[in-house]
């Protein structure tokens, strides 16, 4: 966040705020309800994603990566063990 002069959605140091422990509970295991983790997504206020692939189980990474490209994230970096994605300006969103 020094860098980009952002907040984190998911905290700092150790620290992670309520609203993140409740995001990830949503997000941290495909397949989920679709339509409530892309709301979730949507309220952070979040303007990129990262996945590490080995923190899902199985191919449940990738399919992260996938879901979020499908809802029009695109892939800045990807190195095989993590990908980092920019998500489309709110005003893009389109919930599905």
């Amino acid at each position: 966040s020094i860098f980009h002069r952002r907040p984190l959605v998911n905290g700092y140091s150790g620290s992670y705020p309520v609203s993140y422990q409740l995001r990830s509970q949503v997000l941290a295991h495909p397949p989920f309800e679709h339509a409530t983790a892309w709301n979730v997504l949507l309220t952070s206020g979040a303007t990129h994603a990262i996945v590490h692939r080995a923190a899902y189980p199985d191919a449940d990474g990738e399919r992260m990566v996938g879901w979020l490209r499908d809802h029009g994230a695109a892939v800045l970096a990807d190195t095989g063990d993590a990908a980092l994605l920019e998500l489309p300006a709110r005003d893009k969103l389109v919930p599905r």
